[in-house]
């Protein structure tokens, strides 16, 4: 009892200093703010009280009680003609009151994006970087759509990842370009070995100068995989395509090739690879893709179809892809920020404007962007995921409608794996979700938002499975430009073979932008 009480003083004392540190930073945002037309700093500081009857991530315990959380944060964007870059990050500082299991008192999040290109040098550096919580298991006890991240931890992670990827290129007078690129992405998942893994990526290519209907290019690819807690994976290939255009809505493109892979087995296995690919634009408004290919260790494939329209869009995509290592979720995004990211990029291609706006409207529709979406899973090793999704969004002048149809079948590849994790216990994972949402504006300052989710997760037996139905209800009210108000009552329902959760919460928030 003394050393909980210690750990919590503890605790306690660091989300003091870190808030702190953040109110000093709060304390220069005016002056931040001057930094310039094309740059713009804003500071934040927000809290939320959230009073349910079941913050337990225990069947046998029914744990009723409330969370205090401050959530302090900054937001940093900057636009020139060489630098483009916006960085989001925010802290979740939990008061947790007669709750039995505690959360961690700390909690991070972050969304950075960062684009360097030197005008007139052919260098390029792209990054990223992400701090957000996922679900462990898909089998698991899932947090709702719209659900704390806070109470119930004992399926949830911090998971931290990373990715740099400078490239360079150049042209050979008239004849060729030539280009060199890497890639380097990170995953590290705070208090498990599941998911970590690290990913080096190197590519140089040769190719066509594009002025005719006819393009032709070389490729070289070495890629390696590389699990904490597992065995190196490594992919080789040289490639040769081609490409005809014979008009400007239609691209066809052939590759053909050799690979050389251990993903499937511990001895690389080699062969010949070949590829077909279709590209259709018959506006800027519409766009499909199809892509097949036959590589050394399987067969993939993409098809995808995007249209937008004054007030509506929409996609439908079907793929067989081999994921690397990390979270998959049923629709490839696992909070509401990633979920609209995803959905509004036909609508807005630039990454850092359609951050903006994603932020834009998560707080008009007062939903927080770092809250559970969809739920998912984690994993150590290269998955083969075949997956089909169906999203879209309708706008009126007042009102806001927008869904997400998933179904996604991961399944295990190469070797067994080692452990708990899902694909360790069952060969496949099957996550099938539907999510809709509609908000009316009653005026400029007050909306009403209602999210519904239904979810099914499934492995090989009876025994893996989980099911998840909720509902969200959210009145949004905008005080002045800078105060917001929101109010939520929640009802959810998660029905696994081993253990049952249900929740009724009333969650109030309130945020200043400074």
């Amino acid at each position: 009892m003394r050393r909980r009480v210690e750990t919590t003083v503890q605790e306690g004392a660091q989300a003091f200093q870190t808030l702190i540190l953040l109110l000093g930073a709060f304390g220069t945002a005016s002056a931040w703010a001057q930094v310039g037309p094309a740059s713009a700093f804003q500071a934040r500081m927000g809290g939320t009280l959230q009073i349910s009857d079941n913050l337990s991530s225990r069947q046998e315990v029914q744990d009723r009680g409330a969370l205090l959380v401050l959530t302090p944060g900054l937001s940093y964007s900057r636009r020139t003609a060489s630098v483009q870059a916006s960085v989001d990050y925010g802290l979740s500082l939990v008061a947790p009151w007669r709750v039995v299991e505690q959360p961690d008192a700390v909690q991070h999040q972050l969304n950075a994006r960062a684009r360097f290109s030197p005008q007139g040098t052919g260098l390029l550096l792209d990054g990223g970087a992400n701090i957000g919580r996922q679900s462990l298991s898909a089998f698991g006890l899932q947090r709702p759509v719209g659900g704390s991240a806070f109470g119930g931890t004992e399926n949830q992670r911090e998971v931290y990842a990373l990715n740099f990827s400078p490239s360079w290129q150049t042209r050979f007078g008239s004849l060729a370009n030539f280009s060199i690129s890497h890639r380097s992405a990170l995953t590290n998942t705070k208090d498990s070995l599941v998911g970590d893994a690290t990913t080096q990526e190197t590519t140089v290519s040769l190719g066509s100068i594009s002025r005719g209907a006819l393009g032709w290019g070389l490729r070289g690819a070495r890629s390696a995989i590389k699990p904490k807690a597992g065995l190196r994976g490594l992919t080789e290939s040289a490639v040769v395509y081609v490409s005809w255009s014979p008009d400007a809505d239609w691209q066809i493109n052939a590759n053909a090739g050799q690979e050389r892979s251990n993903l499937r087995q511990q001895g690389r296995e080699s062969g010949p690879s070949h590829g077909l690919g279709l590209t259709w634009t018959p506006s800027p408004r519409t766009q499909l893709q199809a892509q097949y290919d036959d590589r050394a260790f399987g067969r993939t494939h993409r098809l995808s179809f995007n249209h937008r329209m004054p007030r509506a869009n929409f996609s439908l995509s079907e793929s067989r892809t081999l994921s690397e290592p990390g979270a998959l979720g049923g629709i490839g995004a696992r909070t509401h920020y990633e979920l609209l990211f995803a959905q509004l990029a036909t609508v807005e291609p630039d990454p850092l404007r359609r951050d903006q706006l994603v932020r834009q409207q998560l707080l008009a529709l007062g939903l927080d962007p770092n809250g559970i979406a969809t739920n998912g899973l984690i994993t150590s090793r290269p998955a083969l995921t075949r997956q089909q999704v169906l999203t879209g969004a309708w706008n009126t002048p007042r009102s806001t409608w927008s869904m997400a149809l998933s179904r996604s079948d991961s399944r295990r590849f190469g070797t067994a794996l080692q452990g708990f994790e899902d694909l360790a216990q069952s060969s496949r994972v099957l996550l099938t979700s539907a999510n809709l949402s509609a908000a009316y504006r009653f005026s400029s300052r007050s909306s009403l938002n209602l999210t519904l989710q239904v979810q099914r997760n499934e492995g090989d037996t009876d025994a893996l499975r989980n099911d998840v139905q909720s509902g969200v209800l959210t009145w949004t009210m905008s005080l002045d430009r800078r105060q917001q108000f929101n109010a939520s009552l929640r009802h959810s329902e998660s029905d696994a073979a081993q253990r049952s959760f249900s929740e009724n919460a009333l969650v109030m928030g309130y945020q200043y932008q400074f």
